[in-house]
């Protein structure tokens, strides 16, 4: 309904830029309201549980854990991440070069462990008769590139092999926002890094797992215990 609301509105904008009409239908209406459904963010458990699923020595296994943490670590969208090249992955700088909404690339830090999981990746992706494609990750049987939609069904078949319903690449991206948020980092840095332009999709991220972090501030503070 939203989406329609909006293409109305530039619509019947072309019309009075053009002269063909006098007044938009819609001066006077608002967008409607749309309730946005929380994305439920992963708990230390759940992450765990996930990447013990791949935690062996096959190729798929350590794609999948490399991916995963990359996911985690970095709160890339799954279009960035399933789009990285090799030349992409800076592991002495420990940073990924992502192309990002509008074509705009930017670099996304990463830590240690996603850093060392992605070099045992791609040792072993360099012993495959395949190592010369430039795509980063390469699909379990034929060696292709590995597609956005691939890598959003390999993420909900680990969920599945974890005890997690519906796991889906975004969920990732909300976690480290809200620990980043709850960990005290700060919005400007958080907006960099996740390649937002706006302040408003921090405010977004934020009411998530609002609820969780006043609970674990009010267990902080024991304020009630204090008689």
């Amino acid at each position: 309904m939203n989406q329609t609301f909006r293409a109305l509105q530039q619509w019947f904008k072309w019309l009075l830029d053009e002269d063909e009409i006098t007044h938009s239908p819609l001066e006077r209406m608002s967008p409607p309201k749309v309730d946005e459904k929380p994305v439920p963010v992963l708990h230390e458990d759940e992450i765990r549980a996930i990447l013990a699923t791949c935690a062996g020595k096959t190729f798929a296994e350590r794609r999948d854990n490399a991916i995963i943490r990359c996911l985690l670590d970095s709160g890339g969208r799954r279009t960035e991440i399933a789009k990285l090249r090799v030349e992409d992955v800076d592991l002495n700088r420990k940073v990924l070069h992502v192309l990002g909404e509008g074509h705009r690339p930017r670099p996304v830090p990463i830590g240690n462990n996603t850093a060392l999981a992605l070099g045992r990746y791609l040792r072993l992706r360099a012993r495959d008769k395949h190592a010369s494609r430039p795509e980063l990750w390469l699909a379990d049987r034929t060696r292709g590139p590995l597609t956005g939609d691939g890598l959003a069904q390999m993420i909900g078949r680990r969920g599945e092999q974890a005890g997690i319903k519906g796991l889906h690449p975004h969920q990732f991206r909300h976690t480290l926002a809200n620990d980043w948020q709850f960990a005290g980092g700060s919005e400007g840095d958080l907006m960099r890094i996740m390649g937002w332009s706006s302040r408003q999709m921090v405010d977004r991220y934020a009411k998530i797992a609002q609820e969780k972090r006043a609970q674990i501030a009010h267990e902080r503070l024991a304020l009630g215990d204090r008689f």
